[in-house]
């Protein structure tokens, strides 16, 4: 599926607002995943601890958990990121309630945010 065929539900914006978020709060997270548009490729990262920065006026995500093949990513690139079950997905879905709306879905095996659909 390419990004023309797919509906966009992130900005930027609130990609950052997300991750800062998630970033300054109490939440402990782990064993975090996201798969981009570009492939098929899930990739273990840190949304804690991983970089989020803008160069050139693009935002990108750094993945420092698994190196080259998590590497920068740009946001708008993102299709989506779990959460396992092994977090406390009631606590994370309060925190993103809170913050604006993002689509999501929860099931018995964790939160999985979307970027696209």
């Amino acid at each position: 599926m390419t990004r023309l065929s797919m509906t966009s539900f992130m900005s930027n914006t609130k990609w950052e607002k997300l991750f800062i978020a998630i970033r300054d709060s109490e939440l402990s997270l782990r064993d975090e995943t996201r798969k981009d548009i570009s492939d098929n490729v899930i990739r273990y990262f840190d949304i804690k601890n991983d970089g989020l920065y803008i160069f050139n006026g693009k935002h990108y995500r750094y993945s420092t958990r698994d190196g080259a093949n998590g590497g920068p990513v740009l946001y708008r690139d993102i299709e989506w990121i779990f959460i396992p079950s092994c977090n406390d997905i009631c606590a994370l879905k309060n925190l993103v309630d809170g913050i604006g709306v993002y689509e999501y879905d929860i099931s018995d095996e964790g939160m999985k945010i979307y970027g696209y659909r």
